[in-house]
């Protein structure tokens, strides 16, 4: 009778531990993730943004500074760069609001300048990391007293 006791013992372990294997255990925990929005922009200029009126030609069609402004811009979010003039006195900011233009590289259309911060640019993509480049143009301001001006321009990033 034992060694059937023993023998019947061996075969139930034997259906235990095969057993095992198939059962699925499973734990549940809970936890946050915080992911912050995060901004970096960082303006630099490629060669003079001055404009100097020397000759007719400048005169008549303006001056145009291609790529005179890049931008480096990183975000974990959608963002907008918007740009506006300072001026230490009325007349620079006079001139430059009237006959100052920026826009992006790529695009058609110039944006016009004032104290006022104007949509320069909306991102449109998933880039984490973005590079821009801003072409400057300088109306002419013949009809303006003759001088040397100076505006400042601030950029602006922002979350859509």
């Amino acid at each position: 009778m034992r060694i059937s006791a023993f023998t019947f013992a061996l075969l139930l372990i034997g259906v235990l531990v095969t057993a095992q294997p198939n059962k699925k255990l499973s734990a549940t925990i809970s936890g946050a993730i915080h992911v912050p929005s995060m901004f970096q922009m960082n303006i630099t200029t490629s060669g003079s943004t001055t404009f100097s009126f020397h000759n007719w030609e400048a005169f008549t069609n303006g001056i145009l500074k291609p790529a005179a402004i890049h931008a480096t811009v990183k975000g974990t979010r959608p963002w907008i760069i918007s740009v506006k003039t300072m001026s230490a006195d009325n007349l620079s900011e006079k001139i430059s609001n009237q006959f100052l233009r920026i826009k992006e590289t790529n695009r058609e259309e110039f944006v016009s300048l004032n104290k006022y911060p104007q949509t320069l640019y909306v991102n449109s993509n998933t880039l984490i990391v973005n590079q821009l480049a801003f072409d400057l143009k300088m109306e002419s301001p013949l009809d303006h007293k003759m001088g040397t001006y100076a505006t400042m321009l601030v950029f602006t990033l922002s979350s859509q």
